[in-house]
């Protein structure tokens, strides 16, 4: 009975949905023929990850399983983008937070002209990122 409360309850029961979706939306981004992170062109797919832009808990369920709500990423960049430390224009051109400091963004070798390609469907999603960028870096438009 107590087996039985655990594998339904809400926690577990999101955590094993954001599994699932976390590598059923892999084969979605190959599919677009990513298979590469657009910021430092690392193609080690075991290590990418396929990110939502607009995160899973502030989705809907159809934004949730849209191939165009995910974003292929290293690691590093990954955790950057998740804390709003970097977004994206509408252009794909990139926006760094001023909370990194110029020395970490050197090492990063983060650069203003990088430029990763965005499809029509994934700007709706970077708009809202883009939002949440502004709102915790303090920027009232970009």
């Amino acid at each position: 009975c107590y087996a039985y409360f655990i594998l339904y309850s809400s926690s577990i029961t999101r955590i094993l949905y954001s599994l699932i979706e976390r590598y059923r939306c892999r084969p979605a981004q190959k599919s677009c023929k990513i298979s590469y992170c657009g910021i430092a062109g690392i193609d080690i797919n075991s290590i990418l990850i396929s990110s939502h832009i607009v995160r899973w808990s502030e989705s809907t369920d159809k934004e949730r399983l849209d191939p165009e709500n995910g974003i292929l990423l290293s690691p590093i960049f990954d955790s950057l983008f998740d804390r709003y430390l970097i977004s994206f224009k509408d252009n794909g051109e990139l926006l760094i937070s001023k909370k990194l400091n110029q020395k970490n963004v050197i090492k990063l070798g983060l650069r203003k002209d990088i430029k990763i390609n965005v499809s029509k469907g994934m700007i709706k999603y970077l708009i809202r990122h883009r939002k949440k960028f502004n709102e915790k870096n303090e920027i009232k438009n970009n």
